[in-house]
C-alpha cells in the first residue's frame, strides 16, 4: 500500500442512513471512496474511483490533503512544495490546478471555515503561508517563517486560527491574517537537572538549566506555570542549573550549582508559587542532592559535607547539624521512611553512611561499595532496605540487620547506567535509567525491576535514543515513569505490569 494520506469529506444521507466521502493517495494518485450502505448485503460497501489527472500528466508524490468546508474541492499538497486542486464530484472528479508554493514537502493542510473568506493555511518546513480563492483561481500570501518548521495544523474549532506544532516540540497560534503569533506551550530546550512528583500523581516538576522550575501536568501534557529563580546567577555571572530537587508537604525544594538551595509553595492546584525559602550558600560549589521530612532539610554537594538545616523558621533555615562521613563529594542521600531521624548517603569515595540525627549525627551503619555511589533510594514496601547505584552500573540492595549487601553489587541487575545513571525506587520497583554500552554506540535505557523478598528481576526496559538522562522519578502508584534529558527532554513512560 503506497497511500500517503487518506482524509474524510462530507457525510450524506441516503435512504435514512449516512453516506460516507473519503479522498486518499495512492502514489501519484488521487483516490476518491464513497462508503455507502448496500441493501442486497445489509452491510456498508466502498467504491472507489480514480480522479482524473491532466491530459499532459502530472506525477506528484502527496503528503496531506483535505476537503474544503462545502466538500466539492479537495487539497492535497506533495513533496515539491505544492498545493494541487481537484474537483471532487462524484461522477466526474478531476484536476483543476496546481499552485506553487515553493521547494519544501507541504507537512500540513487546514482550512479556517470561521474566518473571511475560509482561507486555507498551509505548512512546510520553511513555515506557513495561506491560500484564498476557489477552483483554478487562487492568491496566496507571503510565508510566515516558524522556528523548526511547521510538522502539523490543526484549525481552531469556532475561531479564525490555526494551531501549529513546530519542529521544535512546541506550540503556537497564528491567526487567519498570518500576523499575531502566540506561544502557547514552548518546550523546554534547555537541559532539566531534576524531576520529582508532587502530592498526586498527575502533575510532575522540573528544574531547569536555566534557573527555572517548571510543573508539567501529565493529564494533557501541558506546562502549568513556570518560575524564575531569584539570586538564579552564579559568581561568575552565569545562570545557575539545578542539579536535584524534591518534593514534601506543599513545599517544592531545589538544589543548583551555585550552592544554592530554594523552597517554593506548591498552590492547592499544583502550579508553583512564590520562592519562601532561600539558602544562598548551603554549599561550596554544586548541591547534589536534597531530602526533606520532618526532621528538617538535608543537602550535600561537592564539599564532602552534609548538612541538616531547620526549616520551621520561614524564609532563611537554622543549620542544625553538620556531618563530614565522606572523605569525597556526596552523591546523593535519603532519609530513612522508618526511623525519620537517619540519614543515609553515597559518596564518590564508594560508601554507604547511615546516621541517626537524632543521636547527634552518630554513625549507625557503613557499607563499602563497589565503586563510586550515584544515587540511592529506599524500597517502601516495608522491608526498607536501601537500593544504591554505582558508577560500575550496579544496583545493590542493602539490609541493615546484615553486613552485607542481600542480593549483592555482583552481578549488575543487567544495567550499566554510565556517568548518566539515576535511580528511582517504589513499594516493589526500582527503575533505573543511564546509558548502556553498544557496539554502535551508546544507547539510553530506562529498566524496571520487581523486587520480591528473595530476587529481583527485569520486568522492562526501554531504548531512548538520542536522550542523555539526568534523572528519574516513579509514581507513587507505580504506574508512570518520568526521564528528564540533557537536551530538555520529558519523557513518560506509562507501566503496566510487564511492559
Amino acid at each position: 500500500d503506497n497511500s500517503t494520506f487518506v482524509t474524510w469529506g462530507p457525510t450524506a444521507t441516503v435512504r435514512n442512513r449516512p453516506m460516507y466521502t473519503l479522498a486518499s493517495a495512492d502514489g501519484p494518485v488521487i483516490v476518491r471512496h464513497t462508503l455507502q450502505f448496500d441493501r442486497g448485503v445489509l452491510d456498508y460497501a466502498l467504491s472507489s474511483k480514480p480522479v482524473a489527472m491532466p491530459a499532459n500528466g502530472l506525477i506528484r508524490l502527496y503528503t496531506v490533503g483535505t476537503f474544503d468546508y462545502t466538500g466539492q474541492y479537495l487539497m492535497a499538497g506533495t513533496t515539491s512544495g505544492e498545493a494541487v486542486v481537484f474537483s471532487m464530484d462524484r461522477d466526474t472528479a478531476m484536476y483543476r490546478v496546481c499552485v506553487k508554493l515553493g521547494g519544501a514537502p507541504i507537512t500540513g493542510i487546514c482550512q479556517l471555515v470561521d474566518a473571511p473568506s475560509c482561507p486555507y493555511v498551509i505548512g512546510s518546513g520553511a513555515g506557513v503561508t495561506t491560500l484564498t480563492g476557489r477552483d483554478r483561481s487562487w492568491q496566496r500570501s507571503e510565508t510566515v517563517p516558524v522556528p523548526g518548521g511547521a510538522l502539523a495544523l490543526q484549525a481552531v474549532p469556532n475561531e479564525d486560527r490555526v494551531c501549529i506544532l513546530t519542529g521544535r516540540s512546541a506550540l503556537m497560534t497564528l491567526d487567519s491574517s498570518l500576523s499575531t503569533p502566540m506561544a502557547l506551550s514552548v518546550a523546554t530546550d534547555t537541559g532539566l537537572g531534576g524531576v520529582c512528583f508532587g502530592a498526586k500523581c498527575d502533575v510532575v516538576y522540573v528544574g531547569t538549566r536555566l534557573a527555572e522550575v517548571q510543573a508539567w501536568s501529565l493529564g494533557d501534557y501541558s506546562r502549568l506555570s513556570c518560575v524564575g529563580l531569584v539570586s538564579g546567577r552564579t559568581a561568575a555571572g552565569k545562570r545557575a542549573e539545578c542539579t536535584c530537587i524534591c518534593h514534601f508537604e506543599d513545599t517544592l525544594y531545589t538544589g543548583w550549582s551555585n550552592g544554592l538551595v530554594s523552597g517554593h509553595a506548591i498552590n492547592p492546584n499544583g502550579t508553583i508559587g512564590s520562592q519562601i525559602l532561600t539558602l544562598t550558600d548551603a554549599h561550596r560549589g554544586s548541591i547534589e542532592s536534597i531530602h526533606c521530612n520532618e526532621t528538617g532539610l538535608a543537602t550535600c554537594g561537592g564539599d564532602a559535607t552534609i548538612r541538616v538545616w531547620d526549616t520551621s523558621r520561614e524564609g532563611y533555615p537554622e543549620l542544625k547539624m553538620q556531618l563530614a562521613e565522606h572523605s569525597h563529594r556526596v552523591t546523593a542521600l535519603k532519609w530513612d521512611l522508618v526511623v525519620p531521624s537517619i540519614l543515609h548517603s553515597v559518596g564518590s569515595d564508594g560508601e554507604l553512611v547511615c546516621s541517626d540525627i537524632a543521636k547527634g549525627g552518630a554513625r549507625v551503619k557503613q557499607w563499602r561499595l563497589t565503586s563510586g555511589g550515584m544515587g540511592c533510594a529506599q524500597i517502601q514496601s516495608g522491608h526498607a532496605e536501601l537500593c544504591v547505584l554505582t558508577e560500575d552500573g550496579s544496583v545493590g540492595i542493602y539490609d541493615f540487620d546484615l553486613p552485607q549487601p542481600v542480593l549483592g553489587a555482583h552481578p549488575p541487575l543487567g544495567v550499566v547506567a554510565g556517568p548518566t545513571g539515576c535511580i528511582a525506587v517504589g513499594e516493589s520497583l526500582i527503575v533505573t535509567a543511564g546509558t548502556v554500552e553498544r557496539e554502535r554506540g551508546d544507547v539510553s535505557h530506562v529498566t524496571v525491576h520487581e523486587v520480591t523478598e528473595d530476587s529481583v528481576h527485569c520486568v522492562a526496559s526501554v531504548p531512548l535514543e538520542g536522550i542523555l538522562c539526568t534523572d528519574v522519578c516513579l509514581a507513587q502508584d507505580q504506574k508512570q515513569v518520568v526521564v528528564v534529558g540533557s537536551l530538555g527532554e520529558v519523557v513518560v513512560l506509562n507501566y503496566y505490569g510487564s511492559t
